[in-house]
């Protein structure tokens, strides 16, 4: 059986970015095959950060922590609301694995 699914690279492990229909424990063979079109638009958008033209997202540290008061009042203000908790909604959306 072949299969062709994207994955990603990240700390040292192969992720795939979707769900796979295996067993547990099933061996597999795998061959990789590098996306050259993805490296290329890597470079573009490297190319356009060097010259300011476009920023990168700010990460996780650039970004300050909301207050717990601010949580706690968001937190009330949506236990008022009609209709599914927005857990259910994505479940809900995400459909069956």
């Amino acid at each position: 059986m072949f299969s062709l699914i994207p994955a990603i690279y990240e700390n040292g492990v192969i992720r795939p970015l979707h769900p796979l229909s295996l067993a547990e424990g099933q061996s597999l063979q795998v061959q990789i095959i590098v996306d050259e079109s993805l490296i290329e638009l890597q470079n573009i958008a490297q190319s356009l950060e060097a010259t300011g033209i476009i920023t990168p997202p700010p990460y996780a540290d650039d970004i300050a922590p909301v207050p717990a008061k601010d949580w706690q009042e968001l937190s009330e203000r949506l236990k008022t609301l009609p209709g599914k908790p927005l857990s259910e909604l994505i479940i809900e959306e995400r459909g069956t694995w």
